[in-house]
């Protein structure tokens, strides 16, 4: 077991209420220090032995300054950092000013907990470290947090050992790379994607450098996760034609009209379209806007076959409990009729999705019987991967320039980045003094889906934003009142209800619409009233440079008091 559990910016008791939770409890009981780092006390967060509440958007301050305390009091680990990190002076440098005096001051952070907190990461007994959206929705400050994290793990050696976290093997089934026809595309046509110039790593180019350090131990990275292109670019082509038309679209699992950022800008996006095709269950704000809806088969009406890209030798899943009722269809069957119909009879050579999904499984040696009975495929893991002999006798390393962890980062720095990771410092704006967060997941929803369900809309009816006591009161607000969240975006209608959190910071709820009201435009099932997108910006300008993330933790907002009883009044 870990000697230490680090949750940062993750909720899995209401976000992964599984076997991940379960486990979390046990080591709970077992006396498994339990460190939770989220602006919100959660359900985590009561049952950690320590929990600190940074401002949105100040986590890599707060990294930072835990990675100061670990050197100032010569925790690290000295063995592994020597054999196996690259730029440990340049970091004792980067971080000497980011005492946990100067942390406090940014995050709000105690002191005290920040040495806490370092010193409980620094124990000789392994430390496992994850991370979830909070961190991955900071925006601009999304890419050093997570470089922050990673340098966390690397000078405690707290990486690839048993009770820390594991670098992943590839696959024993075949990985989505092997299934992708993304390297048929030409250099010319790589050329033109739309991310060249605004995410330096989520592009052809960045891909391309990453996957040719990790194909050195012969990990193939899945291309369509890291090139997929920035939808800011996607919506303002649909528009404008710029820099060359997007005329059409297939929306699969998705309602982007709730769940991107800025409502008004997709909705116009999507109206420019000569076509909108959307595969769907329910008649979604999105779905309205179609040309054709097509009924998918439902959870129960198709195989599954989680594999996470492939890029783990973990997968789990199993057989279709029944046949689609109906005229529904697995998404598979529409694109691979779609497909042949483009000529693509080499590229589909399996008639149904079950067969498909054979095929995978078969390097693995499961037949699908065995699939349909286990569920899961997974190998124990191997550790200390570092040490293994390469061909020439020597440790194969890590698959960096420098085959060592780049504490000081040489390929991000080659793509314009900076060696180490740096804070980007948020604007306060006079005019908005609150600060939004949005995202969390609350049950029994996720993301726009569920709002159909009667009974989830009675177990939580309403659309809620959550504040402190003192948050509420200065706002002018209490309890059970509708009250109005607005941005430099826009504005929408929320219940206020209190909760412990940061005092300033509200959360509010991601993904509302409301089906029983109206169709079709103008209404949109009520996306113009609650839909907390309609006060997001996904501008591609203001966005991460490296990835492309734009900000959903750390927007300025203000609160307005609402009069009337109902929140249902579009803007």
């Amino acid at each position: 077991y870990s000697g230490a559990v680090f949750l940062w910016g993750t909720n899995p008791a209401d976000s992964d209420n599984s076997l991940f939770w379960r486990t979390l409890l046990k080591l709970n009981r077992d006396n498994t220090t339990l460190v939770v780092i989220d602006p919100r006390r959660t359900r985590t967060a009561q049952i950690a032995t320590l929990h600190l509440a940074p401002k949105p958007g100040t986590d890599c301050t707060l990294a930072l300054s835990i990675i100061h305390c670990i050197i100032a009091e010569d925790r690290v680990d000295h063995a592994f950092i020597d054999r196996w990190c690259h730029g440990y002076d340049e970091l004792v440098e980067h971080v000497r000013s980011y005492t946990p005096e100067y942390a406090q001051s940014v995050t709000g952070c105690p002191v005290s907990d920040i040495v806490q907190a370092a010193r409980i990461f620094s124990e000789p007994t392994p430390t496992a470290l994850l991370s979830g959206r909070g961190i991955d929705q900071l925006g601009v400050n999304t890419a050093p947090t997570h470089r922050a994290l990673s340098i966390l793990r690397a000078i405690t050696g707290d990486v690839d050992r048993p009770g820390a976290c594991t670098i992943m093997e590839m696959s024993d089934f075949i990985p989505e790379i092997d299934l992708e026809m993304s390297d048929s595309l030409t250099p010319e046509q790589r050329a033109t994607q739309l991310n060249i110039g605004h995410s330096a790593l989520q592009s052809y180019p960045g891909y391309t450098g990453a996957r040719q350090l990790t194909e050195r131990f012969g990990k193939k990275l899945p291309m369509r996760y890291l090139t997929s292109a920035h939808p800011n670019l996607v919506w303002k082509a649909m528009i404008s034609s710029e820099p060359y038309p997007i005329r059409a679209l297939i929306c699969m699992a998705a309602n982007p009209l709730v769940t991107y950022a800025d409502t008004h800008l997709v909705h116009q996006a999507l109206h420019s379209l000569d076509l909108l095709v959307v595969l769907e269950y329910y008649l979604t704000p999105t779905a309205q806007l179609a040309d054709y809806v097509l009924p998918s088969a439902g959870a129960f009406e198709r195989p599954l076959l989680q594999a996470h890209g492939g890029v783990a030798n973990f997968c789990y899943g199993g057989a279709a409990a029944v046949e689609p009722y109906h005229e529904r269809r697995a998404d598979y069957d529409f694109f691979r009729d779609l497909g042949l119909r483009f000529g693509q009879q080499q590229q589909w050579p399996d008639e149904t999705l079950q067969r498909a999904m054979e095929r995978v499984l078969e390097p693995a040696g499961i037949s699908w019987e065995q699939w349909g009975e286990q569920g899961i495929y997974y190998d124990t893991p191997a550790y200390y991967k570092q040490e293994r002999l390469d061909d020439s006798g020597c440790a194969q390393g890590f698959s960096t320039t420098t085959g060592k962890i780049e504490l000081a980062n040489e390929y991000l720095a080659q793509l314009g980045s900076t060696r180490l990771p740096e804070p980007v410092s948020l604007d306060e704006h006079q005019d908005y003094p609150f600060t939004m967060i949005t995202g969390a997941r609350i049950q029994p929803y996720w993301a726009s889906s569920y709002f159909n369900n009667q009974r989830f809309r009675q177990m939580h009816p309403e659309p809620t934003a959550q504040m402190s006591a003192t948050t509420l009161k200065a706002a002018g607000l209490q309890a059970g009142q509708w009250l109005e969240v607005c941005t430099a975006r826009g504005k929408a209608r929320f219940l206020a209800e209190q909760a412990e959190i940061i005092d300033g910071i509200v959360s509010v709820e991601y993904g509302w619409w409301y089906p029983e009201e109206e169709q079709g435009e103008p209404h949109l099932s009520g996306v113009w009233c609650s839909n907390v997108n309609l006060l997001t910006s996904g501008d591609v300008e203001t966005s991460e440079p490296l990835l492309g993330s734009w900000t959903y933790n750390g927007i300025p907002c203000t609160l307005r008091p609402l009069e009337d009883e109902s929140g249902r009044s579009p803007n």
